[in-house]
């Protein structure tokens, strides 16, 4: 049986689910090569030597802070570290791509108002809500230590904030996870090996 996932919701689901097959030591091992990857101001920020544990959580609910394609939630060196993804990719037609950037900053601005003040800078007054699930998953990441949070996109843009930046491309070559080449395979065509996520 093969499983394939369209677009950046399936190949989230290839990575991250991927890597849960190898097991424990063998999943944590490659999230750490992943981790490797991400650039804050063209520096690599997380060490592996120092990772511990993680868990992840794939488009997790903020309410009206929005719905963060990822949340990491890592033990490093004995710190609770909580990194949100928002992950955007080229799709078909690239003349799209250039319409998400503002799109993508802002959802990154709201789960950083998720975990601080309550009005975001466009004056709307957020909440959390009611939802035992949202306030469970909340629960699990407010009091952390640390913050980051981390654009996985198609090309290299220009991020503030000391946001982080990883890039589709350095996850195709060099992850090798069970099901990851197949997936973005399956996601470039065939004649002419366009790519619809980077």
């Amino acid at each position: 049986m093969n499983i394939l996932g369209y677009s950046e919701r399936g190949m989230l689901n290839a990575i991250f689910y991927g890597m849960n097959l190898l097991g424990e030591k063998k999943g944590l091992a490659k999230l750490c090569e992943l981790l490797e990857l991400i650039k804050v101001n063209g520096n690599q920020v997380f060490d592996k030597t120092k990772v511990v544990n993680a868990e992840i959580i794939i488009e997790p609910s903020l309410s009206d802070f929005g719905y963060p394609d990822v949340v990491i939630i890592l033990n490093y060196s004995g710190k609770k570290c909580v990194l949100f993804f928002e992950a955007k990719v080229k799709t078909w037609h690239k003349d799209q791509w250039n319409s998400k950037i503002s799109n993508f900053k802002t959802q990154l601005r709201r789960f950083s108002d998720s975990v601080g003040k309550r009005i975001s800078k466009d004056g709307k007054k957020r909440k959390i809500g009611t939802n035992g699930v949202v306030l469970q998953f909340y629960k699990m990441i407010k009091d952390a230590d640390e913050f980051y949070f981390i654009a996985l996109l198609p090309k290299k843009v220009s991020l503030k904030h000391n946001w982080g930046l990883l890039l589709w491309e350095d996850i195709e070559k060099k992850l090798v996870i069970p099901g990851l080449k197949e997936n973005f395979d399956f996601n470039r065509t065939v004649t002419d090996a366009r790519s619809q996520i980077y």
